[in-house]
């Protein structure tokens, strides 16, 4: 009987649903930002490091607000490649932040304003 409801538990745990696209849980708005584009980037266009570290999906998103700010938000297969990725990271590359499996990185050249859009989808993505 225990045998059973093992096997009860295993296909249970199996049959889980996949995570959602991650282009569904990019947030339309955070703060006075909008999202104004997001798109899905095939694994080849993400950094070698980010590949390496075990990457699960990636996307490009464009948040307008006080500027214009494009960004690329890597969903890791675990929280402790985006810490990681975080200790990793060179800002010169772009201003990047994480938030649990998520790893954000704004355009290197997307100025001063790109730091408050990062604190706040590091808020908003958990």
């Amino acid at each position: 009987m225990r045998w059973l409801f093992l096997l009860f538990l295993a296909v249970l745990v199996g049959c889980g649903s996949p995570s959602r696209p991650l282009t569904e849980a990019v947030p339309t708005s955070v703060d006075s930002w909008t999202r104004s584009q997001v798109t899905s980037l095939p694994e080849n266009e993400a950094p070698e490091m980010v590949r390496q570290l075990g990457l699960d999906q990636a996307v490009s998103a464009t948040f307008t607000g006080p500027a214009t700010v494009p960004v690329k938000i890597f969903r890791m297969k675990g929280q402790t490649s985006a810490f990681e990725l975080i200790q990793k990271w060179r800002q010169s590359d772009g201003l990047a932040v994480y938030s649990g499996s998520y790893f954000i990185v704004a355009d290197p050249g997307s100025g001063s304003e790109a730091g408050a859009l990062l604190q706040a989808l590091q808020k908003n993505l958990k």
